[in-house]
């Protein structure tokens, strides 16, 4: 039971055309309003109610009955209210009316089977196909008399089913990649391996001649077979391709304080040796790590007072 439920069990709940809860308190004949307690909202904490006049036009006829307030109105407002169900009602036969007269007449369809049987060997399904999806797989939309019956004998002849004919999916495929494989075999010796190719790389290699498509696809190697395909992951070390400027320049140092090995990064090395005024080979050469005192501070940074200096001052 909800929180307005509680509060007012006792008085007769509806619901108005607006499809707001309200609480019957007591009609006012001289004004013709009901005065109600109207739920604006209502859950298993709280709940927000106030006082309201409802004007008996935005109630159903039926609910009025319910409420003791139909008999209590004047025969004006009734009038109203009947016309207003009325209307509505007239307005739903009109849709009703609209839209029957939108539908096709059925002699249309009339010489159109519901279900078409499939035409394979060994195959006694059939397919339920709605008239109007037959028109148009049949091509038969335009066509009248003798033309039309015989275009739609040869498509019935002709039919079979998903099953025994199952239908291409998904998007088409780019009319540029016609002459270009999906796969080619690898050309390295005894490999032979099934390898999928991007189209459009081909194409763009190519430029859509079929001599040179072929000429691709019989020379294709493989990532395996291939020595200029990742040649800088091929040795000891992996990762990235170096820069020309960094090709030779040691992957660590060794600290001369404390012995021990500490990575570095190239320019960040030539960076400190700029600052310190040295040649980069020096820096390598008497390299010390942070925990040893090898740290370089800006320009416009403070040295940092130590405790025994603190101390003096």
């Amino acid at each position: 039971m909800s929180q307005a439920d509680k509060l007012f069990s006792g008085y007769q709940q509806f619901v108005d055309k607006l499809d707001q809860t309200h609480y019957f308190v007591k009609f006012f004949p001289n004004c013709n309003l009901i005065q109600t307690w109207l739920v604006v909202t209502d859950n298993a904490l709280s709940c927000d109610f106030r006082c309201y006049r409802l004007n008996p036009r935005n109630v159903d006829q039926d609910i009025l009955e319910y409420l003791d307030v139909w008999k209590q109105l004047p025969v004006e407002i009734q009038t109203e209210i009947q016309n207003g169900i009325l209307a509505v009602q007239q307005e739903n036969q009109e849709k009703m009316a609209t839209a029957r007269a939108a539908r096709k007449p059925r002699g249309e369809y009339a010489d159109l089977p519901r279900q078409v049987a499939c035409t394979a060997d060994c195959c006694d399904t059939s397919d339920y196909m709605p008239p109007g999806t037959l028109v148009k797989k049949a091509g038969i939309k335009y066509l009248e008399g003798d033309e039309r019956a015989a275009a739609l004998k040869e498509f019935l002849d002709a039919y079979q089913c998903s099953g025994c004919q199952p239908r291409k999916r998904g998007k088409a495929r780019n009319p540029l990649y016609k002459n270009i494989p999906r796969t080619v075999n690898c050309n390295g010796k005894d490999c032979g391996k099934e390898c999928t190719i991007n189209a459009k790389s081909v194409y763009e290699q190519t430029g859509g001649d079929a001599k040179q498509i072929k000429a691709y696809c019989d020379e294709y190697l493989c990532r395996s077979c291939n020595p200029e395909w990742g040649s800088w992951l091929k040795g000891k070390s992996r990762g990235r391709k170096p820069k020309a400027e960094n090709v030779g320049f040691p992957k660590q140092v060794q600290c001369v304080g404390c012995s021990k090995p500490v990575h570095i990064v190239p320019q960040n090395i030539r960076d400190k040796a700029e600052k310190m005024g040295i040649s980069t080979e020096e820096l390598l050469d008497n390299y010390k790590c942070r925990s040893c005192g090898g740290v370089v501070r800006g320009p416009n940074r403070k040295k940092r007072k130590t405790k025994k200096a603190k101390a003096t001052a």
